[in-house]
């Protein structure tokens, strides 16, 4: 329950990556078209981030609070960031 919780959380996190992108005009396109236009970032941002709560709950034991909540969002968010690009970005 806690790892699926921490791994919705931090894809929410990459969600309101786009919503930033798209409240900054940074993008114009839909969500579908941010994610599948650069379909192997997105798949990058998307491994890299269930990959990062695998390794969260590798360290130890793992209990749901509003800090691990934070740091998964941030994961997500920061991840998406770093791999995904918008559609303008050719």
């Amino acid at each position: 329950m806690t790892f699926a919780a921490l791994l919705a959380v931090a894809y929410f996190g990459l969600f309101l990556h786009w919503v930033k992108k798209r409240a900054k005009r940074q993008t114009l396109c839909n969500f579908k078209t941010y994610l599948l236009t650069h379909w192997l970032d997105t798949a990058k941002s998307a491994t890299s981030i269930f990959a990062a709560i695998v390794a969260l709950f590798a360290s130890g034991e793992v209990e749901l609070s509003k800090q691990t909540l934070a740091i998964a969002f941030g994961m997500g968010y920061t991840l998406d960031s770093t791999f995904n690009k918008t559609p303008e970005e050719e």
